[in-house]
């Protein structure tokens, strides 16, 4: 017997959306104890663009799911080439750090 297909009345219904709120409040939680002087400076670039994936998600879906799509397909290929970037970062990195 074929399952049913599953309904998708909103963004929050994508299975991206938990795991995008999951993100926004795991670097929430991860600059949570940086140092004071930080909050404007390296916690606000941690925390923004993981709260605007979020709001990219639902922005998104309601344009459509053409826009949906096309957000995806950037998010997926900024995310292999900030991966790219730090592995090539990581083997350029002085042994002595």
């Amino acid at each position: 017997m074929a399952k049913s297909p599953i309904s998708i009345r909103s963004y929050k219904d994508l299975e991206v959306w938990p795991l995008s709120m999951d993100l926004v409040g795991g670097c929430y939680k991860l600059t949570r104890d940086f140092p004071r002087e930080e909050m404007y400076g390296l916690t606000s670039r941690m925390r923004r663009p993981s709260v605007s994936i979020a709001a990219n998600i639902a922005e998104g879906y309601g344009r459509g799911h053409e826009a949906l799509g096309l957000i995806m397909n950037q998010c997926e290929r900024v995310s292999k080439m900030l991966r790219s970037m730090s592995r090539t970062l990581e083997t350029k990195r002085d042994p002595k750090d």
